[in-house]
């Protein structure tokens, strides 16, 4: 892989975006092609990561897979989303029922409420405090997480 997409990558806990490609110098029929050798495979419209980094989240459980999933969002809404409710208790490693297990990206921004294929963005305040970040991901920390999820589960 190219050392600028390595290095992408290595900031996005293995995921990497179009605009990644296009900085590394390389073209849209370079991407179909790792795609169809099955070097990549793709997260999103626009966002990709090596199938070894992919099989390794899956062979390591599901929560490490809704990471990439994650980080896939994240990466395609920009902005300041944070991951919320189940998915930060995941990321977090808090226990979550299995019927509050969602498949799908949850997330609080400040400005925007919005949903889309995989993720649903709630609108609400997010004070620093409540906040935890690590590189290119942000997300809910334990007390605002809690609480965040005893609102949306029920008992």
């Amino acid at each position: 892989m190219h050392p600028l997409l390595r290095e992408a990558a290595d900031r996005h806990r293995g995921v990497f975006t179009a605009a990644d490609v296009r900085r590394a110098g390389l073209v849209p029929v370079d991407v179909q092609s790792a795609l169809r050798r099955g070097e990549w495979d793709r997260l999103r419209q626009g966002v990709y990561v090596e199938r070894a980094v992919l099989r390794d989240a899956i062979a390591r459980g599901p929560d490490h897979r809704h990471l990439l999933d994650c980080v896939a969002v994240l990466l395609c809404l920009g902005g300041r989303p944070a991951l919320s409710r189940a998915s930060a208790a995941r990321l977090s490693g808090l226990l979550v029922p299995s019927a509050a297990v969602e498949a799908a990206v949850s997330l609080t921004d400040e400005v925007q409420w919005r949903q889309g294929r995989g993720y649903t963005v709630m609108r609400a305040g997010l004070p620093a405090d409540d906040v935890l970040s690590n590189g290119a991901v942000r997300w809910t920390g334990p007390a605002r997480t809690l609480v965040d999820c005893a609102r949306a589960w029920s008992l």
